[in-house]
């Protein structure tokens, strides 16, 4: 019979006063009764110091942004190399991680704020972190291809990838350039990639000889 344990994950103002089982969890009596005294796990993620957090860098710094972002001194650059700073001295594969969770979930002025951040944090190396970053995100359709075991599962998982990053950079992608994306092969499509890290316009992107 497989183990299981229960584990809460609070992120809030106040410290957390519920009792740590999960009949004293309950506020109906009746149903209360029917739980076994069972404890659950309580992980307050703005109380618990970075060193006590979960040991996996993606885990990891997913709860640090959560601290981080109820943090109210300061300009948001501010806090954003405060953030990197500290992913940074836990190790490389946190600070990749922290870019990875920023880049996929801001637009275009956001993406250059991170790449300030990012100058100032680890200069010189930018384009290293960021490229790191990008490959996670190939990696991601890669097994997306594997696991539905053919070609096609691969390419659309690059699809994918290539629209959201092309959203999140310059906004709403014009029909014909969704077309061309779609019957783009896997090897256009990985170089197609590689350009939007680097990119400015979608013309940087696709190049001088369409309109965008």
């Amino acid at each position: 019979m497989p183990l299981a344990a229960a584990v809460v994950v609070y992120q809030g103002k106040w410290r957390w006063k519920v009792p740590l089982s999960l009949p004293g969890a309950v506020a109906d009596p009746a149903t209360a009764s029917h739980l076994s005294a069972i404890r659950y796990l309580l992980v307050d993620v703005l109380r618990t110091p970075i060193e006590h957090l979960p040991p996996l860098p993606f885990l990891r710094v997913a709860f640090m942004i959560w601290q981080f972002d109820r943090k109210s001194p300061g300009t948001l650059k501010d806090r954003l190399v405060e953030l990197a700073r500290a992913a940074l001295a836990l190790g490389v594969d946190d600070l990749t991680a922290m870019v990875y969770y920023l880049w996929g979930e801001t637009d275009e002025r956001g993406v250059a704020l991170l790449s300030e951040v990012l100058d100032e944090v680890v200069p010189g190396r930018k384009e290293q972190i960021m490229l790191t970053e990008g490959e996670q995100l190939v990696a991601q359709g890669r097994a997306e291809g594997l696991i539905k075991g053919e070609a096609k599962g691969e390419a659309k998982g690059r699809r994918e990838i290539l629209l959201r990053q092309l959203r999140r950079r310059f906004g709403e992608i014009r029909g014909d350039v969704v077309e061309r994306i779609q019957a783009a092969s896997i090897d256009e499509l990985d170089n197609l990639i590689d350009r939007v890290f680097n990119a400015k316009s979608l013309t940087d992107v696709f190049g001088a000889d369409r309109r965008h």
